[in-house]
């Protein structure tokens, strides 16, 4: 199932080379799963680039726009599709649901009956927006191990 890595900046300085360290990484967990990839990178004041297609990270890393240097927080994601459309970009991962980001390597079984039981509306067909948007709209940072 797929691949999940991540950069994340304890220090004010930039992480030397972040994007050389990025393509490494997504190549690295390539064989984890090509049928998507993607990344959300978070800088200090607020700042989000999202970036997800239907493609493999051997394809992907040629094509995807430059990560900010001051980037604080880099998820990455390969997607070996076990639900959803695995041509729709919108399956593809970070998922995103309000302001929350998630990635997620896994099956999550009960994802319809959450939706519909805390009356969430879907964007996308993949088990893994349950995590985003129990966050949310649940009770969000302040207590993630309950929304969840």
């Amino acid at each position: 199932m797929c691949g999940i890595a991540g950069v994340h900046r304890r220090t004010g300085a930039p992480v030397r080379k972040l994007n050389a360290l990025t393509t490494e990484l997504l190549l690295a967990i390539e064989n984890r799963g090509k049928d998507a990839t993607g990344y959300v990178a978070i800088d200090d004041d607020g700042g989000i680039q999202l970036e997800k297609i239907c493609i493999p990270a051997s394809a992907f890393v040629g094509k995807k726009r430059r990560i900010r240097s001051d980037a604080r927080t880099v998820l990455l994601h390969t997607r070996f599709a076990t639900t959803g459309n695995r041509k729709a970009t919108v399956d593809a991962h970070p998922q995103v649901y309000g302001d929350v980001f998630c990635v997620h390597n896994g099956t999550i079984w009960n994802d319809d009956a959450l939706f519909r039981d805390w009356d969430l509306p879907r964007r996308a067909r993949v088990d893994s927006e349950i995590v985003p948007a129990s966050v949310s709209e649940g009770s969000g940072w302040d207590d993630v191990a309950g929304a969840l």
